[in-house]
């Protein structure tokens, strides 16, 4: 006949048992940890082990169950254990691993040598108050052992509990709800054993049973592995460290161990020193200033570093310092920049550039002079051939004009077929020779149209810069010196009249 004790232990095993096969197979659940599913089926098989004790006949065999029993706990503390422990993101290194084998290993030998030695069960007797179990010296070692294991485990929770960001912390409580009440029932069983205590671990292991079922089941919210605060800062691209108001580094993330120079790559080397004694050179003026300031390291990478002040109470008790590589960012910041201020079929500066090089030109050079080019008859070459070819003339005089500005000067597209050369420090005489080169060599491009060949001629005007001459007038002198020169029958080069300087 069941009694209560019993009819418990049957609903846990039912409940583990199923939960244990549902994790095992991995169904729907993310918490479905392989040491999770070995915990509820070890509470199974201890349940089924309990109910087995209370009826079978004979201390010889009441004797070989509770070995079996003590047998089941060794598996249900190491993989509680080690269920905990993953669950707050310190799994086992494989040292640990080795260290935490040693004990099946000689719980094993003790128990297959117990009928002989009474190490584990010293001895089993009836009496009037029920079944008296005599443990040895080496149940003591090995339940001393189990709690130390589990102990572990529960602190590794409760710590992890603290440092979880705010909407998982519950998930490490809800873990320590599920592990207590077994343990609690062991210890009351255990400490009682020598009065015919029966075993109030298995029936409370219903307790934890219908836990994890009902999050395997029925609550998705606790499915999902919770997340700590270190993960998040392991997580992040950004280097991260935190600074004590004594200026000593309290905690650091793998990027930051990156970004730092001579520390090595584990966070033994870095948290306890001094900021100063850690951060380099290039970083410590970033790194006194509270704000956001971009340092160019000398490998030529851009890092971003927000230096934000850990206020508690009223007073200051620390800083966050929060490195950022923005070296791509500026890369491409600058291709954007760059290209907006080109044209988009030559390549050449475009006229908003213009206008700013060519003011600050007449603002800085006593010597200056403008050319304005045109390619003559341009709207027949669309006409005859199209606008690809028409492109194409323009991108192969384009690069005669950017060689003709030398590295001085600067080429830019006016609009439509004109151009612009700006010559600093160049005469009117002296950019005429160049420019002169310049159109005998644009009469030199061939370009090939359906059709046959395309060649084309460019003209010219050219001002150099008069005292008091602002920008506009000085780009007004060469556009009427172009179109001296168109009307003078094109394919040539004109300067603004009068002449203003010798050669």
């Amino acid at each position: 006949m069941l009694d209560v004790l019993d009819l418990a232990c049957l609903a846990t095993a039912l409940v583990a048992g199923a939960t244990g096969a549902f994790l095992l197979l991995g169904r729907r659940s993310a918490m479905s940890s392989r040491s999770l599913a070995v915990v509820m089926l070890s509470a199974a098989t201890w349940a089924l082990l309990s109910i087995a004790l209370s009826h079978v006949p004979g201390v010889a065999a009441a004797a070989a169950v509770t070995r079996v029993i003590v047998a089941a706990a060794a598996v249900q503390a190491t993989a509680g254990a080690w269920f905990c422990l993953s669950l707050a993101g310190r799994r086992p290194s494989g040292r640990s691993v080795r260290l935490l084998s040693v004990h099946p290993v000689l719980l094993s030998l003790a128990l297959l040598t117990d009928a002989w030695t009474g190490l584990v069960v010293e001895e089993v007797r009836t009496e009037p108050t029920g079944l008296v179990v005599v443990f040895g010296l080496g149940f003591w070692a090995h339940t001393l052992y189990c709690y130390a294991l589990l102990g572990w485990g529960l602190v590794a929770l409760l710590v992890a509990a603290g440092r979880a960001v705010s909407g998982h912390r519950l998930h490490y409580l809800l873990a320590v709800g599920a592990v207590l009440p077994p343990v609690c029932g062991n210890a009351v069983s255990v400490l009682g054993a020598g009065g015919g205590q029966r075993d109030l671990t298995a029936p409370l292991f219903v307790v934890t049973a219908m836990l994890w079922f009902w999050v395997d089941r029925w609550s998705p919210r606790f499915r999902s592995a919770p997340i700590t605060t270190p993960q998040v800062l392991q997580a992040l691209s950004d280097g991260v460290v935190v600074v004590d108001a004594l200026g000593r580094i309290v905690d650091v993330n793998p990027a930051a161990l990156r970004m730092l120079a001579g520390v090595g790559s584990r966070r033994s080397h870095v948290v306890g020193r001094h900021w100063r004694d850690v951060v380099d050179e290039d970083l410590v003026v970033a790194v006194e200033a509270e704000g956001t300031r971009s340092v160019l390291r000398p490998d030529g990478s851009v890092v971003d570093v927000r230096v934000t002040p850990v206020v508690a109470g009223g007073a200051r008790t620390g800083w966050v310092v929060v490195a950022r590589d923005v070296t791509e960012v500026e890369r491409l910041r600058g291709e954007l920049a760059e290209q907006a201020l080109r044209d988009g079929l030559t390549g050449l500066h475009n006229r908003r550039h213009l206008e700013q090089v060519l003011a600050a030109a007449v603002a800085e050079h006593a010597v200056l002079s403008l050319a304005v080019v045109d390619v003559d008859h341009f709207k027949a070459v669309n006409d005859a051939h199209g606008h690809l070819v028409g492109d194409e003339v323009l991108v192969a005089l384009s690069r005669l004009l950017q060689a003709a500005a030398g590295a001085d000067g600067v080429a830019a597209r006016l609009g439509g077929e004109e151009f612009v050369l700006v010559l600093p420090g160049l005469t009117a005489g002296r950019a005429h020779d160049r420019v002169e080169d310049l159109r005998r060599r644009c009469g030199g491009v061939v370009v090939p149209a359906r059709d046959g060949t395309v060649r084309v001629s460019v003209s010219a005007g050219i001002a150099q810069l008069r005292p008091g001459q602002d920008a506009a007038r000085l780009l007004a002198a060469a556009d009427a010196a172009l179109y001296a020169a168109k009307a003078a029958g094109r394919d040539r080069v004109v300067l603004a009249d009068p002449v203003p300087a010798p050669r």
